[in-house]
């Protein structure tokens, strides 16, 4: 997962650096050594996206048109795992340092089907209420632990579905006078 691996990356920097997870929050990550779980627990369609007009390409003398890829937004709910509090408080502060620095992902720094060339991922803060955050909590039947909540978007699912005909070379038309009289 390409947002695990860059702030695994980020972190990297602390000592001892923590580890980085996807964790489902059924089995509680131990302290030791430190650890950052992602919980992903929402994920909808992004709005802004949604009715994108289809892709063409043209391969040899054929025209391809793929259907535009779905865009997604996903929540995050990011909850650092340390036997103390300084050094949960520590890594906290520096996960939100590094998605406020970089809260625009490029590229480069993403991997696998994220790593599309013109296509970046944008990370903010997306706070909940203190009842909306207990709500996770008591639906995973843990404790409450300090935790922050990103959104990321806009990742994009490519269509599988595709049409393709061949292309256009030339287009002939006629005009005429509407074949009444004066």
């Amino acid at each position: 997962m390409s947002l695990r691996n860059f702030l695994a990356a980020q972190l990297g920097t602390l000592a001892p650096p923590p580890n980085v997870e996807v964790a489902d929050l059924l089995t509680p990550a131990s302290g030791a050594p430190p650890t950052v779980t992602l919980f992903l627990y929402e994920v909808d369609e992004d709005d802004t996206a949604r009715n994108a007009p289809p892709t063409q390409s043209r391969v040899g003398g054929v025209v391809v048109r793929q259907r535009a890829p779905v865009a997604l937004r996903m929540r995050y709910l990011l909850t650092v795992w340390a036997d103390d509090l300084i050094s949960a408080h520590t890594i906290l502060g520096r996960v939100v340092q590094v998605f406020h620095d970089d809260a625009i992902i490029q590229p480069p720094a993403l991997a696998g089907s994220l790593a599309i060339e013109d296509q970046a991922i944008k990370v903010r803060l997306a706070p909940l209420t203190l009842e909306e955050r207990t709500r996770i909590w008591n639906a995973v039947q843990l404790q409450y632990r300090l935790s922050l909540t990103y959104e990321v978007r806009v990742v994009r699912i490519e269509s599988e579905r595709s049409t393709s005909g061949a292309a256009v070379v030339s287009r002939a038309t006629e005009m005429g006078t509407g074949g009444g009289s004066p």
